[in-house]
């Protein structure tokens, strides 16, 4: 085989066998799972970003396949992770408090002004985080893809919601979101981010994740 020809089909191996590796990582950091989301109560506003993640595939094409569950009662999605029946629920910053167990991944809403203060919390079982931490990465990617289309196209997010939950009254989700706006974006913060020196939450998955600050 001529010296050139030779050359080039060793480029060509070199090449196939990178492309491969490459793939072989990727296919190693999607953890390619379903997991369960307990909403806080009964569909709102604020939960348009969820919903929109969910029916847009965003959760999917980063590796996990969330199924949204609206309680029962109050305080049951706090419940179904302390009984291993949700892998994530959206709680209180009060209702963790207290709660060694379960530990916050991402703010969900804030007070919309002043010192940074999350609301609501995308929360997961501190064993579940140590056992695979890219299954919560993976659910703060695809839901932080949720914000950004609801930023961008609030009614569409609105409609994603009532898909995933018929029955939602339009014309209430339209009134509450200019207020569940403002909580969802907080002025000139990392979206998601969360404090530092707060037992209660991780903040790694959100640095990891996130990657643009709204500023409005």
């Amino acid at each position: 085989m001529p010296r050139q020809r030779l050359l080039h089909c060793t480029l060509l191996v070199l090449l196939a066998a990178l492309a491969l590796a490459g793939c072989g990582t990727v296919g190693d950091d999607r953890p390619e799972v379903d997991a369960t989301l307990v909403l806080d109560g009964r569909p709102q506003a604020y939960d348009a970003p969820i919903a929109a993640a969910v029916q847009r595939g965003f959760d999917s094409a980063e590796g996990v396949h969330l199924r949204l569950r609206a309680p029962r009662a109050p305080g049951a999605g706090l419940r179904a992770l302390l009984d291993d029946r949700a892998d994530f629920a959206v709680i209180s910053a009060d209702q963790l408090s207290g709660q060694p167990e379960l530990v916050g991944i991402m703010a969900l809403t804030n007070a919309p002004t002043g010192a940074r203060a999350p609301r609501l919390i995308l929360t997961t079982t501190r064993e579940r985080l140590d056992e695979d931490p890219s299954i919560a990465k993976a659910a703060v990617a695809g839901i932080l893809r949720g914000y950004d289309q609801t930023l961008t196209d609030p009614a569409s997010s609105l409609s994603d919601l009532q898909e995933q939950f018929p029955g939602l009254n339009r014309r209430r989700l339209e009134a509450a979101l200019p207020a569940a706006g403002q909580a969802m974006y907080p002025p000139s913060r990392l979206q998601g981010a969360l404090p530092l020196n707060d037992p209660r939450y991780d903040t790694s998955v959100v640095r990891e994740a996130a990657g643009t600050t709204h500023d409005s």
